[in-house]
């Protein structure tokens, strides 16, 4: 998996430095000299990241994801240093961080000694192990910032992204693994999971009912209603009994044109 491979990766690494770029992300040609230099300019920070754009088979999809999609880094508060390099106030990234991860694993460049204290990426989740990773990175360590789209992440079928039960089920992990083991995160992490956790369940049920799989849709739901009992969680568990008559696939496919309309796929 990815993180077996990151860690053992790091492990070899003889530098003092680490960059992380993935086998279908692209970097720009300028992208470690603009981090690089933007390092320089503090003596205090561990790290440093840039803003990147998204593309697929069809070209461009979003040339600044940090503006187009992932909106709340606006409130993320910065200092400029110069060349479009920020050191970045640790307090309201970490409120940021904890709304939707705005740090792409190949938009870092980060010290090997603060990989080494965090013990890498847990390679016990499923997936969301780089946005374990950030949450507990940005616990301790100063980042920068480039305001510049230096990275190109990909985006296509087979990416873990794209897998929509598989993403859910790892978001949850994180949740469970922030409320475990409060030490290792940000001192707001846990609360804000732990009073998440009916709702990353309900969104794991209906990812899995959605995709076809009643069953695994019924274990997350029953989870979601022994913290929490909700009618919507109610109705989707009753639900996952009769998805497979005509019935229930004419309420699933109710359902998914009125998520639709409300949200895409914002499950």
């Amino acid at each position: 998996g990815v993180s077996v491979a990151r860690n053992n990766g790091i492990e070899h690494a003889r530098g003092p430095w680490i960059a992380l770029l993935d086998a279908d992300d692209i970097w720009q040609a300028d992208k470690l000299e603009r981090q690089w230099a933007a390092l320089n300019a503090t003596a205090d920070a561990s790290f440093s990241f840039c803003d990147f754009a998204q593309f697929d088979e069809n070209g461009i999809r979003n040339r600044s994801v940090l503006r187009e999609v992932h909106r709340q880094f606006a409130t993320v508060r910065r200092t400029p240093v110069g060349n479009g390099a920020f050191v970045l106030d640790g307090a309201t990234l970490r409120t940021a961080l904890l709304v939707q991860n705005v740090i792409q694993p190949s938009a870092l460049l980060i010290r090997k000694q603060a990989l080494i204290d965090l013990k890498g990426f847990d390679k016990s989740l499923l997936a969301c192990q780089d946005y374990d990773f950030v949450l507990r990175l940005t616990r301790d360590h100063v980042g920068m910032y480039i305001d510049q789209p230096l990275v190109r992440y990909r985006r296509h079928a087979k990416a873990t992204t794209s897998n929509i039960p598989k993403s859910r089920e790892g978001l949850a992990g994180v949740a469970l693994r922030a409320a475990a083991y409060p030490t290792e995160y940000p001192p707001e992490a846990a609360k804000y999971f732990t009073d998440r956790l009916p709702g990353l369940f309900l969104k794991c049920g209906f990812a899995h009912l959605r995709y076809g799989s009643p069953e695994r849709s019924r274990e997350w739901l029953k989870r979601s209603l022994c913290i929490k009992r909700s009618a919507v969680a109610v109705g989707m568990y009753a639900l996952t009994y009769v998805v497979e008559t005509r019935i229930g696939r004419s309420v699933r496919e109710m359902l998914l044109s009125v998520i639709s309309q409300c949200g895409g796929r914002r499950e």
